[in-house]
């Protein structure tokens, strides 16, 4: 416990005022030897239930399913209803829950695919392609399951956050920043010298130091996306431009 209070602290957010409440499993198993902290466990489940209610928690992260559900077969749907149709109950509760898992060596997550069956978002975070070992924790976001109509969709498709540190001492050691990330601009450019400036793929790839093949795929993504048409811009593709473009562009 010890050591999560001083992530969160580093971060600005003081764990006394009520506003995060960790439920580590390491201290529940040393105020009460009896509880196993496996999520499969009826018992396990319903105590989590009934401390979210009294303490009137609305947003719940699970941290990470795999290591809460130490018995399960992860690739066996069965094995996990029970732990979905939970989470439905909490959702009824009124309670919004973010459950946390590994990816598989394929990049896909780890199992079963059932467990987004019921959920309403899907968040995938990949290592930008530039990355490297001492930028820490940075990383890209993708949306593979959005089951809601956003029309801003376009200002959250290629973010990327960076955990920094920050130079002065108010509000914590460090602090997410946010911002288009590379391959983001590297797509955006591609998009306009397809759509706005009608260049070929070879003479784009030349401009932005891409293989042929590669603007093929990406040309492919714009189509699928409804960015582009043939040669054109969609009305979407030039929103999406238009709203990402930097005051001195590209």
């Amino acid at each position: 416990m010890s050591v999560l209070n001083e992530r969160t602290i580093d971060l600005g957010i003081n764990p006394s005022n009520g506003f995060l409440n960790i439920i580590s499993s390491s201290k529940l198993v040393m105020d009460d030897k009896s509880i196993y902290t496996d999520l499969t466990d009826d018992l396990f489940r319903n105590l989590l239930t009934k401390d979210l209610l009294k303490n009137d928690i609305k947003f719940f992260v699970i941290d990470n399913l795999a290591s809460l559900t130490p018995s399960i077969d992860e690739n066996q749907k069965k094995e996990y209803d029970p732990i979905n149709q939970w989470l439905i109950s909490l959702r009824h509760k009124g309670i919004t829950t973010m459950v946390i898992h590994h990816t598989n060596k394929s990049g896909g997550q780890r199992g079963t695919s059932a467990r987004e069956d019921n959920i309403d978002v899907s968040l995938m975070l990949l290592k930008p392609n530039d990355y490297s070992i001492r930028n820490g924790a940075r990383f890209k976001i993708k949306f593979t399951k959005m089951r809601y109509m956003v029309d801003d969709y376009s200002l959250v498709d290629n973010i990327e956050c960076w955990l920094k540190r920050r130079d002065d001492e108010n509000g914590g050691n460090h602090y997410w920043d946010f911002g288009e990330s590379s391959d983001g601009v590297m797509k955006r450019k591609v998009l306009s010298l397809l759509g706005e400036q009608g260049l070929t793929q070879a003479n784009i790839g030349v401009e932005v130091n891409l293989s042929q093949g590669r603007i093929s795929k990406l040309k492919k993504e714009f189509e699928r996306e409804e960015y582009l048409a043939g040669r054109e811009l969609t009305k979407l593709g030039k929103d999406y431009l238009r709203r990402l473009k930097d005051d001195n562009g590209f």
